[in-house]
């Protein structure tokens, strides 16, 4: 079944979005309003959940590729500047008090940056200057230990059930 095939109902639930606990509520309250038999139930929502699906990975998809792009642009944009300040430099801009340009809808400028700090050697930093991290389970490592047959006090392996629809 095809989305333009479905129930207006379906069709309702398709187009319905989620962003709010007060959207989810509307959805589930229109799930329940559906008529039919469970199997007709069953069978549009089957049909939505694919159609559902198919979305998601088109959308995540097209999200990657504007990620792409917007990360190139960035790329571009940046290696414009370092050529642009380059360039610049070349000609004496930057240094001895040559440290502004008026292009009319633009201003370039030179100024200093705030201090950065830079670590030089890790070893020789103090004590008093470490951050305590808090201790992180090994959540794969207790999970493979427990599969292999060993007993770890405090944790087990549980199996749920879940619906599959193929």
């Amino acid at each position: 079944m095809t989305l333009y095939a479905m129930t207006d109902e379906m069709k309702a639930l398709y187009s319905m979005p989620i962003e709010s606990a007060e959207d989810a509520a509307a959805f589930d309250a229109l799930m329940k309003e559906t008529a039919g038999s469970i199997e007709d139930k069953a069978r549009g929502i089957c049909c939505l959940i694919a159609q559902l699906k198919g979305d998601n990975e088109m959308l995540a998809k097209e999200a990657d590729r504007l990620e792409c792009m917007a990360v190139s642009a960035k790329n571009k944009a940046d290696r414009l500047k370092e050529y642009l300040r380059f360039q610049m430099e070349s000609i004496g801009y930057g240094e001895n008090g040559k440290d502004k340009m008026d292009l009319g809808i633009f201003k370039l400028g030179w100024q200093n940056t705030p201090p950065a700090l830079k670590i030089i050697n890790e070893d020789a930093i103090g004590m008093q200057w470490l951050i305590v991290q808090p201790a992180k389970i090994d959540n794969a490592g207790i999970k493979a230990a427990i599969k292999a047959g060993q007993v770890v006090e405090g944790a087990e392996l549980v199996t749920g059930r879940t619906m599959v629809i193929r």
